[in-house]
């Protein structure tokens, strides 16, 4: 699990789904528009679509949807791109807000689900957002579907949900599943 961000830490806020979302601006590579044309985002310089190409290897895009297990709407929105243990890894979210700094007086309260990808909850602008652990996150392999919310039974692990645990593949490399509690 991720340490809280210190006070005065930049925040870039988005939204999945009609819920606010918080992740450390240290993690964000860039922050990608799909083609719709929507304006860049304060904090953050303006990128394009050839940015995926990632230099040396092209960027996996991930469905932020798909991969928690919520409705898909197409590609719209944007993509943040953020460094990952496995490396830069790009998830499709519906709307990037802004970068914001971390007020000083401002709480990080623990997640109440336990672990998973939130890793607490963060006051801003009198508005609560979802802190995310990017790390945590499982993410749908091909063909794969996406996954319920964390600390839900039904949680589907790498051979029953065709999902990968990007904790599991830095530890025990890719295509190797993390071990099960059963065995």
């Amino acid at each position: 699990m991720a340490e809280a961000p210190e006070p005065g830490a930049e925040l870039l806020l988005f939204r999945l789904a009609g819920r606010g979302y918080a992740c450390r601006r240290a993690a964000v590579r860039e922050v990608v528009d799909v083609g719709t044309g929507q304006p860049h985002v304060p904090g953050l310089p303006p990128s394009s679509l050839a940015a995926l190409g990632g230099g040396e290897r092209p960027v996996a895009v991930v469905s932020l949807r798909l991969a928690l297990g919520l409705p898909d709407i197409g590609p719209v929105g944007r993509i943040i791109v953020v460094t990952t243990r496995l490396g830069p890894v790009g998830f499709l979210v519906d709307e990037v807000l802004r970068v914001d700094r971390l007020d000083p007086d401002a709480r990080v309260l623990p997640s109440r689900f336990g672990g998973g990808y939130i890793a607490g909850t963060v006051l801003i602008a009198g508005e609560s957002w979802l802190l995310v652990e990017w790390d945590a996150i499982r993410v749908p392999r091909r063909g794969g579907t996406g996954a319920p919310p964390p600390g839900d039974p039904g949680h589907p692990g790498p051979a029953d949900g065709g999902m990968v645990d990007m904790n599991a593949e830095a530890v025990n490399g890719p295509g190797v599943p993390p071990p099960r509690a059963d065995r």
